[in-house]
């Protein structure tokens, strides 16, 4: 990089994180940038979770039980549910028709529909969310969850990026030139200036 600026740096991480793939080539791009700028005297200075929320992840895959443990974290049993079950590529719009008589007492999904089962620590998380339907007085052929897909699709996101969770597609990725302000970057001399 010839006589890099931090607008050239910003506008090159914003154009390169719109064609990463995984996790891995944001990590490693941001490795060698740093390399780069360090050989120059400049020193990259990179929030990784903003950046993160700016890469396309192709990569789907079941959460891990450590993921499914840490959506236990969350107020309203509904929010994981709509993670766990969109992990398991149900759509938005079905998830608002599935009935509590779809999930039984071991928190299984027990409707045709899905590519994959129920894992194990999901579970926990489904018979949360239909005891508490049951407590609310909701019978057999009443919606599993209440909300609409607007709200079922948006918990989904927000479960995604609370912890970083591969996906279908993650949201907001950073196209203009607010690149500092989006992704949180800094250009900053080795010498000279106080760095944080």
């Amino acid at each position: 990089m010839p006589d890099p600026t931090a607008d050239r740096v910003g506008a090159q991480i914003v154009a390169s994180a719109a064609s990463f793939t995984c996790a891995g080539q944001a990590y490693t791009f941001v490795r060698a940038a740093q390399a780069a700028l360090f050989t120059r005297g400049l020193r990259l200075r990179v929030h990784i979770d903003p950046l993160l929320r700016a890469v396309r992840d192709d990569e789907h895959r079941p959460a891990t039980p450590a993921e499914l443990k840490a959506m236990r974290a969350y107020r309203e049993p509904w929010i994981p549910v709509a993670a766990v079950v969109r992990n398991m590529e149900l759509e938005f719009l079905n998830m608002k028709n599935m009935k509590l008589r779809n999930v039984d007492e071991e928190g299984r999904y027990t409707q045709r529909g899905l590519n994959r089962g129920v894992p194990d620590g999901a579970r926990v998380l489904l018979r949360a969310q239909r005891h508490l339907r049951i407590l609310e007085g909701a019978g057999p052929d009443d919606r599993f969850l209440t909300q609409d897909s607007t709200a079922i699709a948006e918990a989904f996101r927000r479960v995604k990026i609370d912890l970083n969770l591969p996906g279908i597609q993650n949201q907001r990725r950073p196209v203009d030139n607010t690149w500092q302000d989006k992704l949180r970057i800094g250009v900053l001399p080795l010498a000279g200036r106080d760095t944080p």
